[in-house]
């Protein structure tokens, strides 16, 4: 069986350049979706190099023809362009977010989502940036960063794609700022899309640190799964994937380099690769994974998360 691969990367998009055709695809082939935060690739800034190259070579071992990151810049395209070529994988569609401020400023945290494809990116938008009402507690407060919205054309096949990275650390602002940015993800996608029918993934760094807190229905991953209507509808549920097939002690994508010192958490998944009910008709028993785990030197403090969907 041949395979499409698929990587998705935090962020918003603006056109870094589109190729003027995509490869075609066959109903027997696979698609292979994964998302991972980069941390800025801010290693190679440190050492002069690593991370394009590392992130290359994960994209061309593992076959992955979608690539979504979070925590790149424009600055990153070209050097990782030229990494994945110098590998012998062409990635012609690219898109990157503009939520930087000063796109030309390197050695800072640079937050875009940048999406990689082998195949058409026949639509990008970014969404839900501003403010709104966080659902449990009523309060309105701010999500400064863009969510991407990608549509991809894998041959006669339309796939949508969410790139995220929600708020990080773990006071309770942070935590309704989560809630609100998911919650106004999920009315989102039920104004835009048929989320019940309609291929759909929502990838991302959504820092969901606190289990009783972040997991529950009436918390972050509740609202990226469509849970709101709950217990009215079930029907439009989505599937947080790898939290449901890897779960903790196992299963985390983040790791703190000095735990317990400079955190107040431990190990905890905050990464997650999350299937629309018709999508996840299509996901391979099995195949989501954690990539990365033991390799060292770290290139980042997170993980990638990847995972099969075959079109048959």
């Amino acid at each position: 069986m041949s395979r499409v691969c698929v990587l998705i990367v935090g962020g918003l998009l603006y056109c870094l350049g589109v190729a003027a055709c995509a490869e075609s695809v066959s109903p027997s082939q696979t698609v292979r979706i994964a998302f991972f935060n980069a941390e800025d690739f801010k290693s190679d800034a440190t050492s002069g190099s690593g991370t394009w190259g590392t992130v290359a070579d994960i994209v061309a071992t593992n076959g992955i023809d979608l690539l979504v990151l979070s925590e790149t810049e424009p600055y990153d395209a070209p050097r990782f362009s030229q990494a994945l070529a110098a590998r012998g994988v062409t990635m012609t569609w690219r898109m990157t977010t503009s939520n930087t401020t000063d796109p030309n400023e390197d050695n800072e945290l640079e937050d875009e989502i940048s999406v990689w494809s082998h195949f058409a990116i026949t639509r990008f938008d970014q969404v839900v940036r501003g403010s709104y009402q966080d659902p449990v507690s009523g309060n309105t407060v701010s999500a400064p960063r863009y969510i991407a919205r990608v549509n991809i054309q894998v041959g006669s096949r339309s796939l949508w794609v969410y790139g995220a990275h929600l708020k990080a650390a773990d006071t309770e602002s942070d935590r309704q700022r989560r809630r609100a940015q998911a919650h106004a993800l999920e009315e989102y996608i039920k104004s835009n899309h048929a989320e019940e029918s309609e291929w759909i993934v929502i990838c991302g760094d959504m820092n969901t640190i606190t289990p009783s807190i972040e997991f529950i229905d009436a918390g972050t991953i509740g609202y990226l799964t469509m849970k709101s209507d709950n217990p009215a509808n079930t029907a439009n549920d989505f599937i947080a994937v790898n939290l449901v097939h890897l779960p903790l002690p196992g299963g985390y994508t983040w790791r703190s380099p000095s735990w317990p010192s400079s955190y107040a958490f431990p190990d905890a998944i905050l990464d997650h690769v999350i299937l629309s009910p018709a999508m996840y008709a299509r996901y391979l028993p099995d195949s989501v994974t954690v990539l990365m785990k033991g390799v060292a030197p770290r290139i980042s403090d997170h993980y990638p998360v990847m995972l099969d969907v075959s079109l048959e």
